[in-house]
């Protein structure tokens, strides 16, 4: 009989380890779902501000940080938890460059991206590509959630409003969120762009088209690039690159 060489029990706080699904259908994971747990606010911490890549705060200085009093990537932009005073204060920190310096890369970050301030939050099933796709959604753009994890999709009403509320409180704080922009393309360079693409029968579809300058042939034509549709769903058998209509004013018009 072969023994387990898994741990059972968490190293910071003593509570049994449960084995979860990971993001991935291949993927466990030994979690510690004790709340309470040092060990696991401190990973959370540190994976959350690690994501909003300020320089010179690596995981010895974020748990410098948490026991000083700072819980959550928010708190670094926070002047009444992330000042001189209150971090020697705390005992961790003493006066000096080595704290200016700290102080002064935090107050130097005036704006950061959508996607790395949502995966700073370090909320529940909320990783780097759920991130990604909820920024492009809180930006105005169409997001693909197929495949993500049901805690997700069908609590997305609620993620959404709790990380708009967040990210508000960040711009209250001096730091702007840059959003998701659509690329927008000069006349010139949609010409470089040209392409030859067959279409659905739908007169929207090649309206946008041919402003775009695209020749439109059959989709067994050699020269065929794409096939543009309203619905993927409904040309799951077209054999070249399809692209809905959506994407395409996206991307290009």
């Amino acid at each position: 009989m072969l023994k387990s060489f898994f741990p059972t029990i968490c190293p910071s706080c003593g509570s049994p380890l449960v084995i979860e699904q990971g993001d991935k259908e291949a993927t466990l994971k030994l979690m510690c779902n004790n709340k309470e747990c040092e060990g696991s606010l401190l990973k959370r911490l540190q994976k959350g501000i690690t994501a909003l890549e300020i320089k010179g705060l690596g995981p010895a200085v974020i748990e410098s940080l948490m026991n000083a009093g700072i819980t959550s990537s928010l708190d670094l932009f926070d002047p009444s938890k992330f000042n001189e005073k209150s971090l020697i204060a705390s005992g961790q920190f003493r006066k000096g460059r080595a704290l200016e310096k700290i102080i002064e890369s935090v107050k130097s970050t005036k704006s950061l991206p959508i996607h790395k301030v949502i995966l700073s939050l370090q909320l529940d099933n909320v990783g780097k590509t759920v991130s990604e796709k909820i920024g492009l959604l809180i930006s105005g753009m169409d997001a693909d959630f197929a495949g993500l994890p049901y805690a997700v999709r069908d609590n997305m009403d609620e993620i959404k409003q709790e990380i708009s509320d967040t990210l508000d409180m960040f711009e209250s704080f001096g730091v702007e969120i840059v959003k998701n922009q659509p690329k927008v393309f000069l006349e010139t360079e949609i010409k470089k762009l040209s392409k030859y693409v067959a279409i659905e029968d739908n007169d929207e579809i090649k309206e946008v088209v041919e402003k775009l300058g695209w020749g439109i042939v059959s989709v067994e034509d050699e020269k065929c690039q794409m096939f543009i549709c309203i619905d993927k769903s409904k040309h799951s058998g077209v054999e070249v690159k399809v692209m809905t209509l959506k994407q395409v004013k996206l991307l290009f018009a």
